[in-house]
Formats: structure tokens, C-alpha cells, sequence
């Protein structure tokens, strides 16, 4: 089916489906008011029936277009569709080269295309690869064919830094509005560093939530209240790291994104020195070096052990608040003896608190467990 009918623009959607972010908002408005000054006429727009929704039609670009439309003429304004027996496939593949060509190969418009495959595959309204459930960069790539390929037949670097992107987008890092106005060079080597500096980040905040589990399982089979409450306030300190680290992997996007962005507008930096720039504006986080599989288990034999120093149900504990009922009879000697060793105690214990607080001053040596003294 082949023919050309007339409609008024509120009848008219757009699919593949484009949500999220990607509202149309951004695209190249003055290009398309430029176009439509100097011919005249506007674009035309290939459609088909809509599958669902009788007296309704779908086009598979042209979300510019039909906003400019409604602002300008209104929603009843007519447009001239040209009708065809498109199948899903045919409608993303002509949105793909329409958003490549047409608009002069915007960063957004790859990121768009990616966007729209992705979700059609999650709705079932595609079929993409082997596997039903997630989609691989080459998967996509080959789904798109054409530019999206290098000439040896592998995906090439953009579908790459398009799904960086979209990640990024997802967890609310980056907003479609911070991409504009970069060139695709630009784009692909600012995703890349906030990327790689997002998984640094995410690395260390799954750990901590993997000590922190462990802790809490740990505090279900201890043998009494002291242990538990120490597993307890160590599940806790766990958990507050991982929340640090993704608090801060936001805030370092953000600034990123803000200042390396900005000048990479303005033309005051290069694509090639932004990995520089970032360093300047947000040193790397550096992961601590990896402990010896003994010290966390040292560590958490120790802190158990203090735990039960002189803890509430501790014999020593017990004797101690017997004495403190009947101190008054005490002769002057005992008493000072006793008071001047739980304050050396005491002293000895935040003196040893303080010392693991501290950052270290040099670069810390391997310790020999068989020195430890647990």
C-alpha cells in the first residue's frame, strides 16, 4: 500500500518508542524553522496505519516537524502523509537514518537511536540477538547495519559510548540537556572518563554492601548482645561507606559535566585533554591497595575480643559494679588503684581508636600475622 492522505497533526505519533529523556525538545529547531522559511513547504513524512488506535497514524521520524507544527498552526493542522506497509524493523531502521543524516549526526541522535532499539527489544516489539533479555553492543550494531559497522564487521566505538551514555542517563548522572552543544568526539571521551570513573566508584560501594551483609549475618548467630551490637554498628559503617561512595560518584559527575562541559563549549578545551582537565577539576578516586585476606579476619577477631572487655555480662564487669554499691567502704588505696586502672584503660583503648582513625602517613608495610597477638 502506497498513497498519500491528508491529516490533521494530533492524529499522528511517533514510533518507535522514544521515553525518558528523550522528549524532542532539544533537537535542531532553527534548522528546521530555516527549512521551512526558505522552501516554503514542509518536510514530508512517511507513515503507517496505527496498529491500535483506529484513525490513528504513526511516522517513524519527524518529531521536530510535528512540534513545530502544533506551536506554530496548531494541532488541526493538516499534514501530508505518505502511507506504506512498514513492519517494526522498517520503522526503526528509517528512524536511524533520518536521525544520522537528516540533523548532521548529533551526539543525541545516536544516543536516541540506541535508546529506541533497546526499548522495543525490552517490549518484545523487536527481535534482536540471542538472547531475549539484554542486549550487547555488537547486538545492536549489526541490528542497525550501515555506519554502525567498520569495514572489518564489528560494531564500531560509537554504539559503545551511546549505551555509556544511556547508563549514565538512567541513573540520573547525566541529562540529555548536558550533552548539547558537544560534538560527537566530545561526547564519546566525556562519557568514557565518567565512566570509568562511576565503576571505580560502584566497585567500592558493592564491596562495602557485601561486608556489611556479611556483617548483619554474622550479628544473627552471635553468641551474645556485646557481639551482636558490634556486627551491628559494623553493618552500619558499611553501609554508610557505600552510600559515601555513590553520593560522591554523583557529585564528581555533576561537577565534571559542569565545568570540563562548559569549556569544551566555549572551545577552550581539546577532546584529547579532557582525562586532564578532569584530573585538575576531580582527582581519581584511588582504591585503597588490597589487604591480605588475614587482616580482615584479624581485625574482626580483635573487635569481637574488645567487645567482651569488661562488657555487661563480663564476670570482671560484675565484680567491678558490686564494688562500685559498697565504694564508700573502701579503704583510700584500693579505690585509687582501682579507679587509676579502668581510667589507663580507658586511656590505652581511645589512645589505640585514635591511631586507626588517623590516615596513614606512609605507605603502610605488610604486617606479619604470626606478630599479631590475638
Amino acid at each position: 500500500m502506497n498513497k498519500k492522505i491528508s491529516t490533521p497533526a494530533s492524529n499522528v505519533e511517533l514510533w518507535p518508542p522514544r521515553t525518558g529523556q528523550f522528549n524532542h525538545t532539544l533537537a535542531a529547531h532553527d534548522l528546521m524553522d530555516d527549512s521551512i522559511a526558505k522552501s516554503g513547504v514542509l518536510p514530508r513524512l512517511v507513515a503507517r496505519i496505527h496498529p491500535t488506535k483506529r484513525g490513528m497514524y504513526q511516522v517513524p521520524f519527524g518529531a521536530l516537524l510535528l512540534e513545530r507544527i502544533k506551536k506554530r498552526f496548531g494541532p488541526d493542522y493538516e499534514v501530508s502523509l505518505e502511507l506504506g506497509d512498514f513492519d517494526n524493523d522498517d520503522m526503526i531502521r528509517m528512524f536511524n537514518l533520518e536521525n544520522n543524516e537528516a540533523w548532521h549526526n548529533l551526539p543525541i541522535s545516536y544516543i536516541e537511536v540506541v535508546h529506541a532499539v533497546r526499548t522495543a527489544h525490552r517490549n518484545g516489539e523487536i527481535k534482536i540477538g540471542k538472547k531475549s533479555e539484554s542486549l550487547s553492543a555488537p547486538d545492536i550494531a549489526e541490528y542497525l547495519g550501515g555506519d554502525w559497522m567498520n569495514r572489518s564487521g564489528r560494531a564500531k566505538e560509537r554504539v559503545f559510548w551511546c549505551m555509556n551514555a544511556l547508563t549514565l542517563m538512567e541513573s540520573g548522572d547525566v541529562k540529555t540537556s548536558d550533552l548539547v552543544g558537544l560534538s560527537v568526539n566530545q561526547v564519546n571521551q566525556l562519557i568514557e572518563e565518567l565512566i570509568r570513573r562511576k565503576k571505580q566508584r560502584e566497585r567500592d560501594a558493592e564491596f562495602a554492601e557485601k561486608q556489611a551483609k556479611q556483617a548483619k549475618h554474622d550479628a544473627e548467630k552471635a553468641p551474645d548482645e556485646p557481639t551482636r551490637d558490634a556486627f551491628k554498628r559494623r553493618a552500619n559503617f558499611h553501609e554508610q561507606k557505600a552510600a559515601e561512595h555513590r553520593t560522591r560518584a554523583k557529585a564528581e559527575t555533576k561537577q565534571l559535566v559542569n565545568e570540563v562541559g562548559t569549556q569544551l563549549r566555549e572551545h577552550k578545551l581539546a577532546s584529547n585533554d579532557i582525562r586532564r582537565k578532569s584530573e585538575e577539576v576531580v582527582p581519581s578516586y584511588t582504591p585503597p591497595k588490597k589487604a591480605p585476606p588475614w587482616l580482615f579476619q584479624a581485625a574482626k577477631k580483635m573487635a569481637t575480643q574488645v567487645g567482651h572487655i569488661l562488657a555487661p555480662d563480663d564476670k570482671r564487669a560484675r565484680e567491678i559494679r558490686e564494688i562500685v554499691k559498697v565504694r564508700d567502704q573502701l579503704d583510700s588505696f584500693s579505690h585509687q588503684l582501682l579507679v587509676e586502672a579502668l581510667t589507663d584503660l580507658a586511656e590505652r583503648v581511645n589512645q589505640l581508636a585514635r591511631a586507626l582513625g588517623q590516615p596513614p602517613s606512609r605507605p603502610a608495610a605488610d604486617a606479619n600475622p604470626k606478630k599479631l597477638s590475638l
